[in-house]
């Protein structure tokens, strides 16, 4: 037998393949992605529905110098009013989802008594205005908002 030159295998480890390689990183990027997305589905599935409200404003209607106020009066359909004020309650939705009519007690309106008798509701305004506004009533001294 003839001895020649025997050929050389080249030998790795198996950690060392690519397809190895590529299959850990396959793995590792959907556990990545899985960790980002588990965040996001709890938080959609238990978030809370909260609603905010304050009392912005609440100010004389009238706010003239000492001695002028005396002589003006406001008068409204011919009444004249006694120290008017001018408030504005303000309601929040904190959540990213809706609050449905039936989270209401009874399908009964939010009633906020602001404690003084209310003349007129002058403005009511929502954010985004392509959804249908809210029923807001003023009754005697309070508001009245929803369900709707």
């Amino acid at each position: 037998m003839a001895s020649g030159p025997q050929p050389v295998m080249a030998v790795s480890h198996w950690y060392t393949s690519v397809v190895f390689q590529g299959l850990v990183l396959i793995i590792l990027t959907l556990l990545l992605l899985v960790a980002a997305v588990i965040p996001l589905i709890v938080q959609l599935i238990f978030s809370r529905r909260r609603l905010a409200y304050e009392l912005r404003a609440a100010a004389p209607l009238i706010q003239a110098p000492m001695g002028v106020g005396e002589n003006l009066t406001v008068v409204y359909d011919g009444v004249p009013l006694e120290r008017p004020y001018f408030a504005e309650l303000r309601l929040i939705n904190l959540s990213r989802r809706d609050i449905p009519s039936s989270t209401f007690d009874q399908e009964m309106p939010l009633r906020f008594d602001l404690g003084i008798k209310l003349i007129k509701l002058l403005q009511v305004t929502h954010i985004p205005n392509k959804l249908p506004a809210p029923k807001i009533h003023a009754a005697e001294a309070a508001i009245e908002v929803g369900p709707s």
